[in-house]
């Protein structure tokens, strides 16, 4: 198993082939381009496949997206009323592709908790797992996964925007709370940062800005940049010029070194 795992994380996602699984009873079509775009990102989506029961009418925007997007519907009736019929079909189909051992990455679009010991099972097996959903995804299934984006963070008009810097004049209580929200969430983040960065500190007393987004990552499957407001990893450490200093060395490596109080 822990040589699985080391060729898992070693291997290029150029290199991975990946298999899209769709809950169309839980996600919304509007999402399609963008959840086809970010899979992408982490290897050759060979397979994409949207569960749900077509007959209905909560299915009729996924048709309009068949064709266009190559998408494959697998059709589910519900059998029992109240019972979830199209989760046990694409757990079934999941399981079933990942013991052919073609597929080595699998990519599980939805905001279920239910897919928990999916991800797991799948993730025991050495295969990499990628988790899309919402942000009412329960941490249960985000932390099942190998990474676990927010859909939010991938659609351009639902992309959190930057945060503004409170006025200088005299705030009203409600501004006053968004202030201390703001600030709360800084030094949240803040303490993440230096967690990682001493886990990951080298000999030299610096580290590799990726090493540190490696460790939160780990730790933290949804962690994500622009859960804060930001594009770029660096720009996580630009917001703290006086607890990180920044060096970037030839090509694209980037050091951090902690500012001694």
């Amino acid at each position: 198993m822990r040589n699985k795992l080391l060729d898992l994380e070693s291997q290029s996602d150029t290199d991975r082939m990946m298999a899209l699984f769709i809950d169309g009873d839980n996600i919304s079509h509007n999402f399609i381009d963008d959840i086809i775009k970010e899979s992408s990102k982490f290897g050759q989506v060979v397979m994409k496949r949207v569960y749900g029961n077509w007959n209905s009418d909560e299915m009729k925007g996924w048709r309009d997206k068949l064709q266009d997007n190559a998408l494959t519907p697998c059709q589910v009736f519900p059998n029992i009323k109240g019972k979830n019929a199209t989760d046990s079909s694409l757990i079934i189909d999941v399981m079933d592709i990942m013991h052919e051992g073609v597929i080595d990455g699998f990519c599980i679009v939805t905001s279920d908790s239910d897919f928990t010991a999916l991800a797991l099972r799948v993730k025991e097996h050495g295969k990499f797992v990628l988790g899309l959903g919402s942000r009412k995804t329960h941490r249960s299934f985000t932390n099942a996964c190998t990474k676990f984006i927010l859909l939010e963070n991938i659609t351009e008009k639902q992309k959190p925007k930057p945060r503004k810097k409170s006025e200088k004049d005299t705030p009203t209580t409600a501004s006053e709370k968004k202030e201390q929200k703001v600030k709360k969430e800084e030094d949240e983040l803040l303490d993440l940062l230096t967690d990682a960065y001493e886990n990951v500190e080298s000999d030299k007393g610096n580290a590799h800005l990726s090493a540190v987004i490696e460790y939160l990552t780990k730790i933290d499957p949804g962690f994500d940049p622009r859960n804060y407001g930001v594009s770029k990893s660096i720009k996580l450490i630009e917001m703290y010029p006086k607890h990180f200093t920044i060096e970037k060395e030839k090509g694209y490596s980037v050091l951090i070194s902690r500012i001694s109080k």
